[in-house]
């Protein structure tokens, strides 16, 4: 496969299709959007051989909320760094912030 080509590329525009897509990938996890169901989600990766990493670009198109249980432990880092506007991740009572300028490490470990 030419390396201009991403290995994973997914397009859904019902948040049901994204959330099972992101699912197989990183876990299980919540997904909503303000927008009652509808996004334009846009998922292109590249899965790096022999080192168990996805490297890859996430589009949602609208607002969207991402959640993960408490009881379910993330198999992996995720490093999270959006190109433009900001996420927001809240985690026992603490609120981070990530934007163009600074990044967010989830780590596996976290309670």
């Amino acid at each position: 496969m030419p390396p201009s080509q991403p290995e994973l590329h997914a397009v859904h525009d019902g948040v049901d299709d994204a959330r099972s897509w992101m699912s197989r990938i990183c876990g299980p996890h919540q997904l909503e959007s303000r927008r009652t169901g509808k996004l334009h989600f846009v998922h292109e990766a590249v899965r790096l051989p022999g080192l168990s990493t996805v490297l890859g670009q996430i589009r949602y198109g609208t607002d969207v909320t991402i959640g993960v249980e408490r009881s379910i432990q993330l198999d992996a880092y995720s490093l999270s760094l959006p190109l433009e506007g900001y996420q927001v991740l809240r985690s026992r009572g603490e609120r981070r912030e990530s934007n163009p300028g600074i990044g967010l490490v989830v780590s596996p470990f976290a309670d």
